[in-house]
C-alpha cells in the first residue's frame, strides 16, 4: 500500500508533433518505506520496460540517478502530530509521503515529523498547486498546538 512509482520527466526527441520520436528519456522515482518492496518493484519495472524494448526491437538503457533509503519519522512526534490534528477537529491521517528532499537531511540532525496541506486537485511541487485560505488557517491552527504541546512535553523532560 506505500508503494509509488512516479515518471517525473519526459523528454521525448525531436519533439515535433508530427514525427515518431527517435528517443525518449525519462524518470521513474520509486518509494516505499521497505527497502526490499521498493527495490523489488524497480526490479520489476526495468524487467517490464526491457521485455517491452525487446519486443519492439528498439533499446533500452537505465541508469540509477539516486538510492537512498527511507527516512521515516518519529513515532512519538507523529503521535503528537495527530493529537493536534484531532484537537483542532480533524481526523488524523497517516501516510507514507516520500518526501524525502526535507525529511532526510532533517532527519539525520533531529526527530522529524510532518504534516501535509491538500491542494486543490492533488498537484503539489508545481507553479500549478494552489491551497486555500481555509486549509492554511486549518494547518497553522494545527502546527500551533502541536508546538505547544511539543514544548510542554520538553519541560517536563
Amino acid at each position: 500500500d506505500d508503494l509509488v512509482a512516479t515518471v517525473g520527466q519526459l523528454k521525448v526527441s525531436p519533439g515535433a508533433a508530427n514525427v515518431i520520436a527517435g528517443a525518449v528519456a525519462f524518470t521513474i522515482d520509486v518509494r516505499s518505506p521497505d527497502a526490499a518492496v521498493r527495490d523489488a518493484a524497480a526490479q520489476d519495472i526495468l524487467a517490464a520496460a526491457r521485455e517491452i524494448a525487446a519486443r519492439r526491437g528498439v533499446g533500452f538503457s537505465a541508469t540509477p540517478i539516486h538510492d537512498l533509503p527511507a527516512s521515516p519519522c518519529d513515532a512519538a512526534l507523529t503521535d503528537l502530530m495527530a493529537d493536534a490534528l484531532a484537537a483542532c477537529g480533524h481526523p488524523p491521517r497517516r501516510l507514507a509521503s516520500g518526501a524525502g528532499h526535507d525529511a532526510m537531511v532533517m532527519a539525520a540532525l533531529c526527530p522529524t515529523a510532518m504534516l501535509f496541506i491538500r491542494c486543490r486537485g492533488g498537484i503539489s511541487h508545481d507553479p500549478a498547486e494552489q491551497v486555500s485560505d481555509d486549509d492554511t488557517d486549518a494547518a497553522l491552527a494545527v502546527m500551533r498546538r502541536f508546538i505547544d504541546k511539543l514544548g510542554e512535553r520538553c519541560e517536563r523532560a
